[in-house]
């Protein structure tokens, strides 16, 4: 944990795996990257952010358990309630065109509502991605550093 707090502390031109972070509401660090699409300073409102918690287990024998959770930022959500809507306002017009006009001549209409659905996914798969190299970064920083740890 001491390993990553250094990490998110240095300062820009140091930094050595581009992550910033900072204390979680939920226990823990969250973490994100530190330059976002060449931007020096980091955002605060990043899409999503690696949760990272450290527990320690004592049942049986003592263990050391990190656990990485993705956490959705504000952007996300923003972004995930326009492609609600842009969804329902595409699927009431285009329903109100096949009823007014017939579905025959407006039969095309009835796919607007996947210009909503493609929205959600083009985000959902952004923010997979990050989630993906953040979780990479962190087990690439306890590699270097020796720590020995197990994914599950």
């Amino acid at each position: 944990m001491e390993i990553i707090r250094v990490e998110i502390e240095r300062d820009t031109k140091n930094k050595k795996y581009n992550l910033s972070g900072e204390d979680s509401i939920y226990g823990g660090i969250d973490i994100y990257k530190h330059k976002h699409l060449g931007y020096s300073e980091p955002s605060k409102n990043s899409l999503i952010r690696l949760n990272l918690n450290f527990i320690s287990s004592v049942r049986g024998e003592p263990k050391n358990i990190f656990r990485l959770k993705r956490v959705n930022g504000k952007p996300y959500d923003t972004h995930i309630a326009i492609a609600i809507v842009l969804a329902t306002v595409m699927a009431i017009i285009a329903s109100y065109q096949i009823l007014i006009n017939g579905f025959m001549e407006n039969i095309s209409l009835s796919i607007m509502p996947i210009f909503g659905i493609g929205y959600f996914l083009i985000i959902e798969i952004i923010a997979r991605i990050t989630f993906k190299n953040l979780c990479k970064k962190v087990e690439k920083i306890m590699t270097n550093e020796g720590i020995k740890f197990t994914k599950q």
